[in-house]
């Protein structure tokens, strides 16, 4: 059978022992997070805590005889190590442990640790079931009292404009588990901001797939489903439309992308959650109003869920997929037209795949033809996630350090290239806007325990960034033909970028054609520098050092930035408008090392500003301003507990956006409730803290481990939505506090 990939992209290798299916100490394989991830074998043991690897002492994993097991129990009980309870350690002691030795610096054969961590997962919970099963579905309520017994309310969100895919509703309508039951099924869910339905609005539901297994789907063509809108709503103009899809796996599985097409569109793409020996189910749902004039015509739906079941992993996807319309006019006005940026065929339809060394395999690119003589606004909105050597781009050395170091002691995965990636488009070989990527964390990044029960911010619906095109609205109305090519640059040879678009355009119904010339584009590449400051001279000198603790300050890191405009012209029924589109750009990521390498601290921080602006020339009047500020914050930090091993392990992650509009956009209909002077403005803050400790006796043997989380989720409108907020605090497979509201 042909090897599974993962959400990184790579495949699964190797085979696993009786040894490596035991149950064992509890979380022991996550405390080293995803140096033990089987999804990337030996590339991402390095990829993840790649920085520690060098600058404090090598780690690996062997397997300890029966009898070390019960000495690493005792000394968990006299020590009072978090993690173990007292009747699974009478189990864990008659079989065996981990031992983490700081002697060798390569990883062999990892594929199967992360079996073990499901494995003694589930033991820990049969063997101490009480306060484990707290239903993830309780819902605290507006004023935070009470505890909800029954059916919850959503919990999610709907994007926050007409065209940017930036989050999902996930929800959980189950009643609250008997905490007697240890392997009864649990929720899994996303923090978002529900998304709200018209009251009294007639609607639609068409069913695509009901409990459809995804088991040995590997290597196999995308699971197909005919799609026809339902009659009913068909002619009738939609205020909105959702795309709902459940999903229920048990046993052992790891994260897996799914990615569902409507013929060559993508509408959704989603990380799946990663079950603990336990069955999970989770929801969620995606605005995709936007896509209305693709989804009023029938389709085959593609579904791409790339799976494996075997002995070792066992679980099965069950998805069940829907579609709901909602009779009434827009809050927006839809495009006139979509168009796929996408590998489509008679067949299937896919992402697009960038990888490779050459700049020619890093793009993608299709040619528009057919598209109408009357253009008047064209966005470009694209889904992007990194897999493979790049899933953790954003801890990577800037070449000028990895280039420091003699070849004896660079790792053979290759960390360079440093923490910058960006995204380019162009159009007819033009440059028309970049992008800074969001960065997620995947359900199995780390330690697959800080993403059950809440996983990981954009998990369940990668958010999509659009980029504003209309300055080449008259180029576009030309009646020829026109390339869309996006690069990804800075990118390793072995990462692996998913990749597609859709092309939205609005026309003038006022005239049979519009034209203008190509726009002005003011624009530079981005400005890189790699800084390099080190207390400790020279470098070789303190990583010849093996076996201890590396004694290194400093501090290294990439900043990048770039700024464009891109200014163009359309004649309209109204007379000739002008489009300026200008966007900033910038990241600022660094590692400080301090006290020794005792303290690890990394960031990541990316911003993006762009603001577009559309003038009637005629009368020198500005039509419309419309504003988008992104900020994705990430910061990674690592502490030394002690001289054994011990490490605390805190994860701040966030994504961040405020989008104001003012006036009229070009190409919205006068019954538009968009359509109106006053200035709109949508906020979204959402940011999560993670953290996971492990602690290690004086012999090496991890003795426990604890892992919490906490999120606060607000999203404020002034139009429509109103405000919506939730808090939670979470432990594994636990809510521990969970605060939702509809004031801010």
């Amino acid at each position: 059978m042909a090897p599974a990939p993962h959400a990184s992209g790579l495949t699964e290798t190797g085979s696993s022992t009786a040894a490596s299916r035991i149950r064992s100490t509890p979380s022991l394989p996550a405390s080293w997070g995803a140096m033990m991830r089987p999804s990337h074998v030996c590339q991402r043991p390095a990829a993840t805590l790649l920085l520690s690897l060098l600058l404090l002492s090598p780690l690996t994993v062997e397997l300890l005889p029966a009898a070390a097991a019960a000495s690493a129990v005792s000394a968990a009980s006299s020590r009072g190590g978090p993690g173990l309870s007292t009747s699974f350690g009478a189990r864990a002691a008659a079989a065996r442990t981990w031992r983490v030795p700081q002697q060798l610096l390569q990883f062999r054969n990892l594929a199967k640790a992360v079996t073990v961590l499901r494995e003694q997962y589930a033991a820990s919970r049969e063997g101490d079931a009480a306060g484990v099963r707290k239903a993830a579905s309780t819902v605290v309520g507006a004023e935070g009292t009470g505890e909800g017994g029954g059916e919850t309310a959503p919990l999610g969100a709907s994007g926050a404009s007409e065209n940017d895919r930036v989050g999902v509703t996930a929800f959980a309508n189950v009643a609250p588990q008997e905490e007697t039951d240890p392997n009864a099924p649990y929720t899994v869910f996303e923090v978002a901001k529900p998304i709200e339905r018209p009251q009294g609005a007639e609607e639609c539901t068409v069913t695509l797939f009901t409990d459809e297994p995804f088991a040995n789907t590997i290597g196999n063509p995308p699971t197909q489903a005919s799609y026809t809108p339902d009659p009913n709503c068909a002619s009738a103009d939609w205020s909105l439309a959702v795309l709902s899809v459940g999903v229920k796996v048990k046993g052992v599985q790891f994260d897996r992308r799914m990615v569902i097409f409507f013929g060559g569109f993508e509408v959704s793409r989603s990380i799946t959650a990663e079950p603990l020996g336990t069955e999970i189910h989770y929801s969620f749902e995606r605005d995709v109003t936007s896509y209305t004039p693709m989804l009023k015509t029938a389709s085959t739906v593609y579904v791409i869920l790339e799976n494996v079941v075997d002995a070792d992993y066992t679980g099965i996807f069950n998805v069940t997929i829907s579609l709901t319309t909602y009779k009434g006019t827009p809050l927006t006005t839809p495009p006139s037209l979509l168009l796929p940026f996408s590998t489509t065929s008679s067949s299937s339809s896919s992402p697009f795949i960038l990888s490779g060394a050459s700049p020619t395999t890093r793009s993608a690119s299709v040619s528009l033809s057919g598209l109408p003589a009357n253009v008047i606004k064209a966005k470009v909105e694209l889904t992007i996630s990194m897999h493979a050597d790049d899933e953790f781009y954003y801890l990577y050395f800037p070449n000028k350090f990895y280039n420091s170091l003699p070849s004896s002691l660079k790792p053979k995965f290759k960390p360079e290239g440093g923490p910058f990636r960006e995204l380019e488009l162009y159009i007819d070989n033009r440059f028309a806007g970049a992008i800074y990527p969001f960065a997620p964390l995947y359900t199995g990044a780390f330690n697959p325990l800080l993403w059950s029960p809440a996983v990981g911010i954009g998990n369940f619906g990668i958010p999509s960034i659009t980029l504003d095109v209309t300055p080449f609205a008259g180029v576009l109305s030309d009646g020829q033909a026109h390339e869309i090519k996006v690069t990804v640059g800075n990118a390793k040879a072995a990462a692996a970028w998913y990749l597609t678009g859709i092309v939205h355009i609005w026309v003038d119904s006022g005239v049979a054609s519009t034209a203008g010339p190509p726009p002005t584009i003011k624009v530079s590449p981005s400005k890189r520098k790699e800084r390099v400051k080190l207390s400790e001279s020279p470098l070789i000198r303190v990583l010849r050092m093996v076996g201890v603790r590396l004694s290194i300050d400093g501090k290294y890191g990439t900043v990048a930035s770039r700024a464009y405009t891109i200014t163009g012209t359309v004649t309209t029924s109204d007379g000739p408008v002008t489009t300026q589109v200008t966007s900033s750009l910038s990241v600022d990521a660094a590692a400080v090392v301090a006290q020794g390498g005792v303290v690890i601290t990394w960031w990541n921080n990316v911003g993006i500003k762009t603001s577009v602006t559309s003038t009637l020339q005629t009368t020198a009047a500005v039509l419309a301003t419309q504003t988008d500020s992104y900020t994705f914050p990430l910061k990674l930090k690592q502490t030394s507990l002690d001289s054994y091993g011990s490490v605390k392990f805190d994860i701040d992650s966030g994504y961040n956006r405020k989008s104001t509009l003012g006036g009229t956009p070009i190409g919205s209909s006068a019954s538009s409730s968009s359509s109106s002077s006053a200035v709109t403005t949508n906020r979204l803050h959402n940011s999560r803290k993670d953290g996971f400790t492990v602690y290690v006796d004086s012999k090496g043997v991890v003795t426990g481990s604890s892992t919490s989380g906490s999120q606060r989720f607000v999203y404020k409108s002034s139009l429509g939505s109103g405000c919506y907020s939730r808090q939670i605090k979470t432990r594994p497979i636990e809510v521990l506090q969970n605060v939702d509201s509809a004031s801010c």
